[in-house]
């Protein structure tokens, strides 16, 4: 207790010397504090603080000794060595406890630099002896360095701070016999006061040599600190059961030139000291053992690292301490038990003074703390203003303690009666009651039912404010020549990094493409260790084509990470052994994932220098290899460039061009090097334009809609958690429950054939976008039982339906869509399904009839879920739209498009890897392997923990599945997603109905659009508005063959023509074909790709179409009455 209680005096003292970030980052950072403190865990509280926002020295550091000797128990050493990425880290951090003595055990804590001189710890301390074992070790503290410097944004750089603490006696050592005689509490006690005499010495050091600034004085300035410590003297007292009575204050007199400033006399302390010397070694020898017990069980928890909330730690050791006191009252230790119930309650105490807030009432049976309402069906509560306390502590002592210590600091703590918290809950109650009945008509709140587990909270992410290093960005290409059985030989080969390029070509290695690959991905390597490489389409193109000649060359020390998402390699990190440690050398990554597009097309509307050029792809001289890369000559035909990339206005130029003669292999050398350099620009330029916009550090990423995540959580969310509000990971536990309710737009076919009158293709704005404003389901899902659709209900629901006549608008349009043998319908008639409310509501607002009503899950609504950061995106790309700058217009159009699938993305529990034989037979002891892609003599390997041969009951076993859990993809909720797209099949079909109520035939709607006969009214048209109308075509003939199958033939004679599947173009005679019933045979040409075989190979497959896909009320033709 008087540790507690001189730790606190310690924490106020820190305030003189600026340490209030400190305290700040303890409470809500590190999770230290959120534990019950004992005399051991706050020793170790410093030492779980980043150094860079400490202001106060730490008291009673060590030097690392220069020779292996005994370090004093429970003392702190404190060595430097190099930062974590140096090849000898490592080996510094083991030669540094090899140092130490043998046959006793140590903590070993890592604080790395970061480049902006900030140090923090990595999680919790490493227990071993001076043996270490460095696997385990490298295994504790590796994956904490990865998520702080994602966390942070930064890269650790300067140097590490290694501390050591000698704990406690090996296992390996003999232990002494039960009958040794322990140290006396005088002794105990005798070390605890010169402890702290020390470190109260330096602390007053430190006030003494701590410039006073002139300008502001400190909060503490001028503080009489003789009620503190008479507080805290009196409160140990008074547990203990005696009296201590305090002199008389008397007016502190102004030092004299001979004082230094900041003097703090003892003596008052020591007399109490002696005091309660002799009243703690009266003590039983009984108390002694529990709370060495006691103690000991902390020491170990210390090494445990810390689960993200504190809660489960606060509990245990909160038990611990309880059920210690219970044994104590049970055998006449009153005494005993009152101080361990002073130590609990001292706890609740000086948390909400730090934190200003109400202290958790914890049962005494050691049970869980009683947990709020859940969301949605009471009022949210508050933190008290002001950072006041809400109720005082039970205990009288402590809290003269904590009232005496603000009193001190001039910001008197002060506490409502039960009489005003009541009175103000219930106001509150009041309020909340009256908004909801505001909102549902007077109709009484749902009360939900308390969530069945917790759920992983999504939680913002720490904004990058650092430059961005684009030193390391790479970009790379393939060409290659199609043989006449269609498949892809690669024959070229380059790479540039902004400073110099390198190209590769097989006619130098023996027309080996193989020999040549292995070549280009050596040089690679070498030329660019631990940058960033990109190919435009590796997943789908380069990966499968030069994969296997990178895995090859594992005889060189090199292994391979892959990130495998719908079985296309999105992103592979290689590795290479270096005295005996696996170092990242290249990262390879798809900027076609990132900035999706044709090369060339993004070469034009960014701008950039390089602009792509032409190239016959489909030129093979007489089906020879050789003779087509030697050949020198007129320019190849037309007929073998590519008519979507190469126009023949394009070629004709080149024909003027190379009158002089046309070179195959080097026109492909600037080709590919054309292609490398912008695709090099673009990226620059996109990710420059990214970090101007939002503080992320964009190399980090791998895809767009992981790049619109990524801000979210860092500009949005923040925001939503402002309004008291969560989003929690459903993807481990009610994904599948949601996943049914996550449907997507509808197309449909009204009428098939315009050809009197005027047609009018309209397009909503930013149709998803504009989805997102809304309020979105977020909190905690509650199940809940409905026997009606309450106003006041929101989330979703299990429902039976009836619809509409098919002659009424409701009906002939189709307002509620379930998903029916793989494909979206909108039936007729009774039907069931799984409804986000709102998309409900408004069906049963036009026409529809609810049944029946099933299980229910309650969230809260999120206003603000997306809306700001959706409105500033779209004001960017109107205002870069103004202005002619195509590259932020594209990244705001992008990033609006790409946020809200993120939450849909599905994350199944399999992991992939590549291995080689050994590693494939360890791997199949634990896991299930489900697909295996043989790659040279490496397997890529799919595989899943298998849950059937392990023993949860065994801890080893349990550790198994968090670790495999880990590095599964999660941070999803699909209830966020299916929200998205529920509302975005109301907007289109709102204006679906304001068509038909003006009258006008609807002959055609796709997902965000829809074709009328007639114009809409101008109010609801403006392309520079979110959620309003543009019109995109005015036509005098429309063919509406079958959804996403349709002819337009505009009014200045050009036509508009979609099929989907078919790179074609269709005659307006096929269309018409297809209109009258008659089905068409389509050559539709097809890539088979194999990564096993590292092959592409071009084909045709014949594909019939015909009209199949008619909409019933099309073809019954039915109109809305």
């Amino acid at each position: 207790m008087f540790r507690i209680l001189y730790y606190l005096i310690l924490l106020v003292l820190t305030e003189l010397i600026d340490t209030t970030p400190c305290m700040a980052l303890a409470l809500g950072g590190t999770g230290v504090l959120a534990g019950f403190h004992t005399a051991t865990s706050l020793l170790s509280l410093r030492a779980h603080l980043p150094e860079s926002v400490a202001g106060m020295p730490e008291v009673g550091i060590l030097e690392f000794p220069s020779t292996p000797s005994p370090l004093e128990l429970h003392k702190w050493y404190e060595a430097f060595i190099t930062h974590p990425h140096c090849n000898t880290f490592w080996d510094e951090v083991e030669r540094l406890i090899r140092g130490l003595a043998p046959n006793t055990k140590y903590c070993i804590l890592l604080q790395p630099e970061f480049s902006n001189g900030k140090r923090v710890t990595l999680g919790s301390s490493f227990l071993t002896d001076n043996d270490p074992n460095m696997e385990a070790m490298k295994e504790h503290f590796t994956p904490l360095i990865t998520k702080l410097e994602d966390d942070y944004n930064e890269d650790f750089c300067g140097q590490t701070r290694v501390k050591v603490r000698s704990t406690l006696t090996s296992p390996g050592t003999q232990p002494a016999p039960k009958s040794a005689k322990r140290p006396t509490t005088a002794q105990i006690l005798e070390t605890m006061q010169s402890s702290m005499q020390a470190q109260t010495n330096a602390i007053i050091e430190a006030i003494k040599n701590t410039p006073q600034p002139t300008p502001s004085p400190s909060l503490l300035a001028g503080v009489d600190w003789t009620p503190i410590l008479q507080a805290g003297v009196s409160a140990l007292a008074s547990t203990l059961g005696i009296q201590v009575s305090a002199p008389t204050p008397t007016p502190t007199p102004q030092p004299s030139a001979a004082t230094a400033p900041g003097e703090v006399q003892t003596t008052a302390i020591n007399s109490r000291l002696d005091r309660m010397e002799d009243l703690i070694s009266s003590q039983n020898e009984f108390f002694q053992d529990n709370l060495r017990t006691m103690n000991s069980t902390i020491n170990e928890m210390q090494d445990v690292p810390l689960h993200p909330h504190a809660t489960a730690r606060v509990n245990a050791l909160t038990s611990e301490v309880n059920s210690i006191r219970e044994i104590l009252a049970s055998q006449g230790q009153a005494a005993q038990a009152r101080t361990l119930e002073t130590l609990a309650q001292g706890q609740a105490a000086i948390l909400a003074m730090m934190q200003g807030g109400t202290p958790t009432s914890t049962p005494s049976n050691g049970g869980t703390p009683t947990s709020p309402p859940a969301n949605g069906g009471t009022p949210p509560s508050s933190p008290s203003e002001g950072g006041t306390p809400t109720s005082p502590p039970t205990n009288a002592a402590t809290m003269a303690m904590v009232e005496a210590t603000g009193a001190a600091i001039g910001h008197p703590i002060t506490y409502e009666t039960q009489e005003s918290i009541d009175a103000r809950m219930a106001a509150k109650e009041a309020a909340w009651q009256a908004k909801l009945e505001r909102e549902s008509g007077g109709a009484p709140p749902v009360t939900p039912q308390p969530p069945e587990k917790a759920l992983p909270e999504i939680t913002p992410s720490v904004p990058y404010e650092s430059d961005l290093d684009l030193s390391k960005i790479v970009t790379a290409d393939l060409e290659s020549l199609i043989l006449p059985d269609g498949s892809n030989k690669v024959y070229m080969a380059a790479w540039y990094n902004g400073k110099e390029s390198k190209i590769f070509d097989i006619t130098s290695y023996g027309y080996n493409t193989e020999v040549m690959l292995q070549e280009f991905w050596l040089n690679l390597i070498n030329c660019n260790r631990g940058s960033t490489l990109y190919f435009h389409n590796w997943a789908g193109y380069d990966a499968i084509l030069s994969l296997i000649p990178l895995v090859g060359l594992h005889e060189h020390g090199l292994s391979f990470k892959p990130i495998v998402q719908n079985n296309q390699v999105l992103s592979l990190t290689v590795l290479q052994m270096i005295k005996g440690e696996n170092k990242i050398v290249l990262t390879i990554k798809d900027s076609l994932k990132m900035i999706p597009g044709p090369l060339g097309k993004l070469a034009k509307e960014f701008q950039v220098p390089t602009q792509k050029d032409h190239f016959p792809h489909y030129f093979l001289l007489d089906g020879d290899i050789s003779q087509t890369l030697t050949y020198s000559g007129p320019i190849p035909a037309y007929e073998y460039f590519e008519p979507k990339r190469t126009s023949k206005e394009d070629y004709e130029e080149m024909v003027e061009q190379f009158k002089g003669g046309w070179n195959y292999l080097e026109v492909s050398r600037e080709y590919i090097l054309g292609d490398v350099l912008a695709q090099y620009q673009i990226i620059i330029k996109f990710f420059q334009t990214l970090r101007e916009a939002f503080p992320i550090n964009p190399t980090r990423l791998l895809s767009a809609p992981g790049t619109a995540f990524k801000i979210w959580k860092t500009v949005q969310l923040p925001l939503l958690n402002n309004d008291l509000l969560k989003v929690y990971d459903l993807s481990r536990s009610l994904d599948t429950k949601f996943r049914g309710a996550y449907l997507g737009g509808i197309v449909d076919v009204y009428r098939p054939h315009l050809n009197e009158g005027q047609g009018f293709y309209y397009d909503v704005n930013s149709l998803y976008p504009t989805a997102m404003c809304r309020e979105i389901p977020v909190g905690l899902p509650t199940p809940t039982t409905l026997t009606d659709l309450d106003p006041t209900f929101f989330g979703y629901l299990q429902a039976t339906v009836k619809a509409p006549a098919p002659d009424t608008p409701g009906g002939y349009i189709g307002l509620l869509p379930i998903k029916l043998g793989g494909r979206l319908v909108c039936p007729g008639g009774e039907f069931s399904g799984f409804f986000f409310s709102e998309e409900l509501r408004f069906a049963l607002a036009n026409g529809y009839k609810l049944l029946n009503i099933g299980e229910a899950w309650l969230f809260q609504r999120g206003e603000n879920t997306f809306r700001a950061l959706i409105e500033k995106l779209n004001a960017m790309k109107v205002q870069a739209q103004k202005e002619g700058k195509p590259v932020l217009r594209n990244l705001a159009k992008l990033l609006m498009n790409s946020m809200y699938g993120r939450f849909g993305m599905h994350t199944p529990e399999v992991k992939h890897a590549i291995v080689n034989p050994q590693q494939l037979d360890d791997i199949v002891e634990n896991y299930l392997v489900l697909e295996k892609i043989t790659l040279g003599t490496l397997e890529l390997i799919t595989y899943i923990l298998n849950r059937d041969l392990l023993d949860f009951s065994e801890d080893k076993e349990t550790k198994l599945l968090r670790k495999y859990l880990k590095g599964i993809p999660g941070q999803t909720n699909v209830p966020i997603a299916a929200a998205v797209t529920a509302y975005s099949r109301m907007i289109i079909n709102e204006f679906k109905l304001l068509a038909l109520s003006k009258g006008l035939d609807i002959f055609y709607s796709d997902t965000d659009s829809l074709v009328v006969n007639g114009v809409l009214p101008p109010e609801y048209c403006d392309s520079a508005k979110l959620g309003q109308l543009k019109l995109e075509h005015t036509f005098r003939e429309g063919i509406f063959a079958s959804p996403k199958i349709y002819y337009l033939e505009l009014e200045d004679g050009t036509t508009v023509t979609k099929c989907k599947g078919y790179s074609g173009k269709l005659s307006k005679a096929q269309y018409l074909e297809l209109l009258e019933g008659h089905a068409l045979d389509l050559t539709v040409t097809r890539w088979r790709r194999s990564l096993a075989e590292g092959s592409l190979k071009l084909g045709g497959i014949l594909r019939k179409l015909k009209d199949n896909q008619m909409s019933k009320y099309r073809k019954e033709g039915g109109t809305p009455s």
